[in-house]
């Protein structure tokens, strides 16, 4: 798999992750995928931390494979749970959470291409 090295840099709701996904042109490929959850949870790593994000005055932070970088601690994926919901994971806790497609707060895309494609 090749990965975008980071996130898409802002609030973004789970269609918006999908699109930003099927329309990035980067390094020469234009077909980047929104990640499966169990790819996403691939890239949980507790021994390296950095600053990821603040809320209400505290600074928390992201654990995620080098070289990726987050500006927020959860990334959208393609899994879908229910027809309104799709999973994200939290890179703060290490932890798969249900997000309503419509909720942008803190959400993030990351976006895979697959080997061979």
């Amino acid at each position: 798999m090749m990965w975008t090295i980071r996130d898409n840099g802002g609030d973004i709701d789970w269609h918006g992750a999908k699109a930003y996904c099927e329309n990035l042109g980067l390094a020469g490929y234009g077909d980047w995928l929104l990640p499966d959850i169990d790819s996403l949870a691939a890239l949980y790593d507790e021994s390296r931390s950095f600053d990821c994000f603040q809320w209400e005055g505290k600074t928390y932070q992201c654990h995620v494979s080098a070289p990726i970088l987050l500006t927020g601690p959860n990334a959208w994926s393609s899994s879908m749970r229910g027809s309104s919901c799709a999973w994200g994971f939290n890179f703060g806790y290490g932890r798969r959470l249900d997000f309503h497609l419509g909720t942008a707060r803190y959400g993030r895309v990351l976006c895979v291409r697959r080997s061979g494609s």
